[in-house]
């Protein structure tokens, strides 16, 4: 839901055998390291013949059911794998686990997960069609919201479902493997199902296709298979690609990436630092961010040295006028922390499924680590290195961890329980440091993305501007200005000649506009840069009318503190934050140049409320309606409404059909402008689930 991480169900990892194999307690115990010889042995075969006696009694700290033998049935089937065998129950129910799959046919799978999903290859690729590690990274940090205020939230909810997520953890965790610094998209071709099997011999496809990945026991036919398939599998060589369109160049700006930030904007340093005193501060990075000479990179690093302004200037002791180099180079450091936790996230949960692995570090078998417990195993040499590597991880989240998973156990709040492992990746979401990173990682894909996909000028085509003047030229970037930009957007379907009229082109350069509600007050402003519209609103192809609207707004606020909201007194160090804060209905006022009606709906009778939408959207003249959903935290418990509309936010009402099922259809329109059909984008809801959902409408009046 938007707002707040969602519980993702957690990745199942890929452990299987091969049916009647030896396995040594010290594999089981200690699978990196090849085991020991010599130990008593256990029978697989006998162990899947003891797993229904066992499943009925065994305990289960690995949190994926009530016993051993249950979990055991949820075995997870390799996508290449046509069948899986279920073998780990009495494993775990002697306190054993069959070690973590084969590294390297888990990174063929993952492989083979983006050969087949060409729209994860595209989010993850950069314009030259090649993916790296930082671009696995980049897209662990994109994945999943977090809210703050009615502003855009940082992140993207479903930016990679749960088997996108999986892959990219995978071959994050295990780059090494590839011995490539990166690989072409085409490459991909190489890792369907047929071509992993096309040079097999019939006896390694028949081991390949029992999913026999425990590494000690693959034969050294296919083991040795496996390594050079990933080892020529991918080339080195470069994909010629088609760049998309960029104004006034056949060459595409290249996407800068969170790892990259640093050592980008310690290049632009001396050129932003002005008055050469070795910060950044709020007036110099403000005057950088509105500098049209900022374009394609520079742009995307601009934007995110404002947007992450505060939280840089506290990284490094070195005095409080600004970003200095020392506070980048403690992002850096940071970023590298940060990035790594999320590759090595893959560990972690796949500890929380390792019963005898989470044993190992549960020294009393309580059910849950306590942070003694994790560390004694950081130094304790008797537990793989894997192991210890999980426990320091861990330890340094700890504050974060017992919540990680709402599972209910006994030891919920008193440790870190085995599901909250598997949540490890969700619950990095909550601490300020991935915050910070993942703030930096949006400002700048966003900005890129802007890039691919703007207009330079006024509207898309100058002869025709009502044509460009329509609600989705309305993108919330990143400041609280939902109230003016829904109240601009509903303005435009309703009048987009009224639009037209408010803004002149002085032919420099700059805009003025004259509100309707303040004729005696026009603003001037300049064209809003490449960097203003990667963390504002981001009108893309419908050209800067929007923006150039919304920052003059900000303008007009920042003349007078009365005009902003008390979440906003400052006004801002740039234009358009003047219009931050938040606010409720003053938009359409100064927008219209005419009074507006705001009805309560709780206490309306539904009858009025659906006259107010016939007539403001069904007759002559038509009038701009917007809607809020209510306050939200504290005063709620959730940050979304019963259906899933963010609280504390004011919605554009775009259409009304009286005739609809349960009281009439009500298309709504979220000025974050994402995709039709969802909460967050335009979506068509029944008059009733309107009244459930939403609690204040405003509607212009003659």
């Amino acid at each position: 839901m938007a707002g707040e991480e969602r519980a993702e169900d957690p990745p199942k990892k890929w452990v299987t055998q091969l049916p009647g194999a030896v396995v040594t307690e010290a594999d089981l115990e200690h699978p990196e390291k090849g085991g020991q010889q010599g130990k008593d042995t256990i029978d697989a075969g006998k162990l899947q013949q003891d797993a229904k006696a066992d499943a009925k009694t065994s305990d289960n700290p690995g949190g994926r059911g009530s016993n051993a033998g249950q979990e055991s049935a949820r075995l997870v089937q390799a996508g290449i794998l046509p069948e899986a065998q279920v073998l780990d129950a009495a494993a775990e129910a002697k306190g054993l686990s069959l070690p973590k799959g084969d590294q390297r046919l888990a990174t063929l799978q993952a492989l083979t997960h983006l050969a087949q999903n060409p729209k994860l290859r595209e989010k993850l690729a950069g314009t030259d069609g090649r993916i790296d590690r930082k671009d696995l990274t980049e897209a662990l940090l994109l994945n999943g919201e977090i809210r703050s205020g009615s502003r855009l939230p940082t992140g993207i909810a479903g930016f990679l479902s749960d088997a996108d997520k999986e892959a990219v953890q995978t071959l994050a965790a295990n780059w090494k493997l590839l011995e490539k610094e990166s690989f072409d998209t085409g490459d991909l071709s190489r890792f369907t199902i047929e071509d992993i099997r096309r040079n097999l011999s019939q006896d390694l496809k028949d081991e390949l296709d029992r999913a026999a990945t425990a590494g000690k026991d693959l034969s050294e036919g296919l083991s040795d298979y496996l390594k050079e398939r990933l080892r020529t599998g991918l080339t080195p060589d470069r994909l010629e690609v088609a760049p998309p369109p960029y104004p006034g160049t056949d060459i595409p700006p290249s996407m800068v990436r969170t790892a990259e930030f640093s050592e980008a904007a310690l290049k632009l340093f001396d050129r932003l630092n002005t008055d050469k005193d070795d910060f950044l501060s709020d007036k110099e990075l403000a005057a950088a961010l509105e500098d049209p000479r900022h374009k394609r990179e520079d742009a995307q690093v601009v934007a995110a040295l404002y947007f992450y302004r505060s939280r840089l200037a506290d990284g490094a002791d070195d005095g409080s006028g600004g970003v200095s180099k020392a506070d980048l180079k403690s992002f850096d450091n940071l970023e590298r922390r940060v990035t790594q936790d999320l590759a090595d996230s893959w560990y972690v949960e796949n500890l929380g499924y390792e019963t005898a692995s989470f044993r190992a570090l549960d020294r009393s078998n309580k059910g849950y680590l306590t942070r003694d417990d994790l560390e004694k195993a950081v130094s304790n040499s008797n537990l793989s290195e894997t192991q210890r590597k999980v426990a320091e991880i861990v330890l340094r989240h700890y504050s974060i961890m017992p919540g990680a998973s709402d599972d209910y156990t006994l030891g919920e709040w008193r440790g870190i329980t085995p599901k909250d492992l598997q949540n490890f990746s969700n619950a990095l979401n909550k601490t300020d440091e991935f915050r910070g990173i993942k703030e930096t990682a949006h400002a700048l894909r966003r900005t890129f993305w802007g890039q691919l996909n703007q207009v330079d000028t006024l509207y898309q085509d100058n002869n025709k501007p009502l044509e460009s003047i329509n609600p989705e030229a309305i993108n919330q970037g990143l400041i609280n200005d939902c109230y003016f930009l829904s109240s601009l957007g509903a303005t435009a379907y309703t009048n987009p000649e009224l639009i037209r009229d408010m803004i002149k082109d002085n032919g420099n350069g700059t805009f003025t506009v004259t509100f309707p509600g303040a004729k005696n007050e026009p603003v001037t402003v300049k064209a809003p840069t490449e960097a203003e519209r990667g963390i504002f609103n981001q009108p893309g192809k419908n050209g800067l009318w929007a923006s150039v609207i919304e920052k003059a707004y900000g303008a007009y606020c920042q003349r007078n503190f009365l005009r902003r909201t008390p979440m906003n007194w400052a006004g801002g160090d740039s234009p358009t934050e003047g219009a931050d804060g938040g606010g409720w209905y003053s938009g359409l006022q100064i927008l219209t140049g005419k009074p507006y009606a705001h009805l309560i709906m709780p206490i309306t009778p539904k009858n009025t409320i659906s006259r107010s939408l016939n007539d403001s959207l069904n007759q002559d003249p038509k009038h701009p309606v917007i809607a809020d959903t209510g306050p939200g935290k504290p005063f709620r418990f959730s940050e979304n409404t019963k259906d899933g509309f963010a609280r504390a936010h004011i919605f554009m009402v775009l259409g009304f059909d009286p005739k609809g099922a349960d009281g009439g259809t009500v298309t709504i329109r979220n000025p974050w402008g994402g995709p039709k059909g969802t909460t967050s984008g335009e979506k068509q809801i029944s008059f009733k689930e309107f009244n459930e959902n939403f609690f204040n409408v405003a509607h212009g009046q003659d």
